[in-house]
């Protein structure tokens, strides 16, 4: 996926109250929870 900060990662996890803000792994190995990170949303689901 793309991120509206410009970097792409993975969904590692689902918080079941908002499922529209994952944890995301980026692509250097970071873990950012978008449920904190509220200035950060998912762009672009990017495909293989």
């Amino acid at each position: 996926m793309k991120l509206s900060n410009g970097e792409t990662g993975e969904i590692v996890f689902i918080h079941r109250e908002e499922l529209t803000r994952p944890i995301v792994k980026i692509t250097n190995g970071t873990f950012i929870s978008l449920s904190e990170q509220r200035d950060i949303y998912i762009e672009e689901i990017l495909h293989d």
